[in-house]
């Protein structure tokens, strides 16, 4: 299933690491569902990455998308 869907080993590992450390907080939510979702959200979002934040706002970025997606002038 890992190969199917591009992932390698150590990914897949990761995350049933994380959802099998998550099960006493699961069950603690059992009858919250709106908070269970937030969790489990949680537990599956990636985690902050190392390294240079970005040096473009949301906002220029999609402008920059914008603009890739306009039709360029007659030459």
């Amino acid at each position: 299933m890992a190969h199917a869907l591009d992932l390698d080993e150590d990914g897949v590992g990761q995350w049933r690491r994380r959802w099998v450390n998550a099960q006493d907080q699961f069950a603690a939510l059992a009858g919250h569902p709106k908070r269970l979702c937030a969790v489990i959200e949680e537990i599956l979002s990636d985690r902050p990455r190392s390294g240079n934040p970005g040096d473009f706002s949301a906002e220029q970025i999609c402008q920059i998308i914008a603009l890739a997606c306009e039709t360029p002038p007659d030459p």
